[in-house]
């Protein structure tokens, strides 16, 4: 998890960020020595019982 304040987050977001919560990163995507994208999939929720 990541903490951010609430002025970052609508930074990011106006920046074009997209968030996303309960994922783990699979790969990271470059061009050119830039980070361009990252594939994620969805963490699995844990059971309560």
């Amino acid at each position: 998890m990541m903490e951010a304040n609430a002025h970052e987050i609508i930074d990011a977001e106006n920046e074009g960020v997209r968030m996303h919560c309960l994922v783990s990163p699979m790969k990271f995507i470059g061009e050119n020595g830039m980070l361009t994208g990252i594939q994620c999939r969805m963490s699995p929720l844990p059971i309560n019982r």
